[in-house]
């Protein structure tokens, strides 16, 4: 998923093993990963698990 995310896009403490037992299709992790940064963009936060985990919910 980190190659989904530009290297200006700030993250936090994201858990690459945990996200690589996801069970989703490649285009879904693009979708996931866009959606997190916009979460995360409207709290004004970096990238995070938390942000991650409501866009695999909406997915």
């Amino acid at each position: 998923m980190a190659a989904h995310f530009p290297q200006d896009i700030p993250t936090q403490d994201l858990n690459f093993a945990k996200l690589a037992r996801l069970n989703v299709a490649g285009g879904n992790i693009r979708n996931i990963a866009l959606n997190a940064a916009f979460i995360a963009a409207d709290f004004g936060e970096p990238v995070m698990m938390k942000h991650i985990k409501i866009a695999t919910q909406s997915e």
